[in-house]
C-alpha cells in the first residue's frame, strides 16, 4: 500500500528506495532547499514563543529491512513522543522530505546516501539494516536472456541511484552500453501495471514489488546477488543530530533491534504482520529473505564502531564504482560519514 507523495501529506501522520540523483532532479531539489530557506526565514519571523521539542521525524520507503522498525513502533516499543516513523512511496519522497526538513532522519541505500551527500545534504550514517544479497532484481519477459533479445528492449528502472547501479551492472553483464535499451523511469509500485499492459519488456526492481512481477511470469535476469556488497541500506540523520536526536534514534533502534531479532527467529506473528505490511504472504516473505542479510545489533559494532568501520571502506568501494560510471563527481570524506554515538547511547540501555 502507498500514497502519492503528490496528492496527500504522509508527514502528517503514521502511515505505510536514484542514475545519481539526474541533473533535473538535482534541479528540483536545489529548487526546493532554496524554497525551504525562504519558508525557514518567513517562519523565523513569527515564531517567536518557544515551543517544546517534535518528535524526530524518520523517513522510510517500503522495503524489508525498514519493517521490523514500523513493527517495533505498532508494538509500541517506539516512543512516541521522541520519535514519528513516516512511510514514503519512494527513496525520491525521502529524499524530498530531507531537503525541505520535514524529515530528520531516513533509511537510504548507501549509494542514495553518497549521492545526497553530494548535493549538500550532511548525512551522517549511524546504522547499518540490511545489505541486499538478491532482493534488488532485474525480471523480463521469458526470452531475453542474452544480449541479442535484450538489445532496444524497453526497461523501467525507479530514477534513483541503486536502479541505476543495477541497471548499469545488468548492462555491462552483458555488454550493452545504454544507448543499446530504451530506459523508461517508472517507480516500482507501477511497474505491474506496465507489465500487464505489455509496455515494458524489462524491470529493474525489488521485492516485494519484483515479488509481485514474478507472480505475473516475469523471470529473473540479474540480482543484486551478483555484485556482493554494492546495495546497502543504512539509517543516516541530518548532521548535527544533538542530545535529542541521538536518543530518539537509540530508542528507535532499540525496538528495531528487538522486533529483528523474533524476524531471525522466525517468529510466526512477527512474519505475519510484516507480510501483511508488505503486501506478500509469509512463504513470500520468507523467500525474501534468503536473498537480503538483516544486520542485528552485534553486527552493527563491525559496520559503524570499529577501527576502521566497516562502512568506511564499503563507503569508498561503491564511491568508487560510481565515480567510474559517472554516478558521482568525488570520494566522500571518510571522517564525516559515520556518526557513532546514537549505537555508543544504544549500548547504555
Amino acid at each position: 500500500m502507498v500514497a502519492s507523495f503528490a496528492h496527500s501529506d504522509p508527514f502528517a501522520q503514521p502511515g505505510m528506495r536514484s542514475p545519481h540523483l539526474a541533473l533535473a532532479r538535482r534541479a528540483f531539489l536545489r529548487r526546493l532547499a532554496a524554497s525551504a530557506v525562504v519558508m525557514a526565514g518567513g517562519l523565523s519571523l513569527v515564531a517567536c514563543a518557544p515551543r517544546p521539542r517534535a518528535p524526530l521525524r524518520v523517513g522510510t520507503a517500503t522495503w524489508l529491512g525498514n519493517e521490523p522498525m514500523h513493527l517495533a513502533a505498532a508494538r509500541g516499543l517506539v516512543p512516541r513522543e521522541q520519535v514519528h516513523l513516516v512511510r514514503l512511496p519512494t527513496s525520491t519522497t525521502v529524499l524530498q522530505g530531507l531537503i525541505t526538513g520535514q524529515l530528520d532522519a531516513a533509511t537510504l541505500t548507501l549509494d542514495e546516501w553518497l549521492s545526497a551527500r553530494q548535493d549538500q545534504l550532511d548525512l551522517r550514517a549511524v546504522a547499518v539494516l540490511d545489505v541486499s544479497a538478491g532482493a534488488d532484481r532485474v525480471l523480463g519477459r521469458p526470452g531475453l536472456a542474452s544480449a541479442e533479445a535484450l538489445r532496444g528492449r524497453s526497461v523501467a528502472v525507479e530514477n534513483s541511484a541503486v536502479g541505476a547501479l543495477l541497471l548499469d551492472a545488468f548492462l555491462r553483464h552483458h555488454g550493452l552500453d545504454p544507448q543499446e535499451v530504451r530506459t523508461v523511469f517508472l517507480p516500482a509500485d507501477q511497474q505491474l501495471e506496465a507489465w500487464r499492459a505489455g509496455r515494458v519488456d524489462v524491470f529493474v526492481s525489488y521485492d516485494p514489488f519484483a515479488l509481485a512481477l514474478e507472480a505475473q511470469g516475469a523471470v529473473s535476469l540479474f540480482d543484486s546477488g551478483q555484485i556482493p556488497g554494492r546495495i546497502v541500506d543504512v539509517l543516516v540523520a541530518m548532521h548535527p543530530c544533538d542530545a535529542f536526536c541521538v536518543e530518539g534514534l537509540a530508542a528507535l533502534l532499540a525496538g528495531h533491534f528487538r522486533v529483528l531479532e523474533d524476524l531471525l527467529d522466525g517468529s510466526p506473528a512477527c512474519m505475519e504482520a510484516i507480510a501483511g505490511n508488505l503486501g506478500v504472504s509469509p512463504e513470500q516473505l520468507r523467500a525474501s529473505m534468503t536473498r537480503i542479510e538483516l544486520v542485528d545489533r552485534a553486527a552493527n559494532h563491525a559496520w559503524i564502531e570499529q577501527e576502521p568501520p566497516r562502512l568506511r571502506a564499503a563507503a569508498a568501494e561503491v564511491a568508487a564504482v560510481m565515480m567510474a560510471a559517472g554516478f558521482l563527481t568525488a570520494a566522500p570524506e571518510p571522517g564525516t560519514l559515520i556518526d557513532a554515538r546514537v549505537l555508543a547511547r544504544l549500548a547504555r540501555t
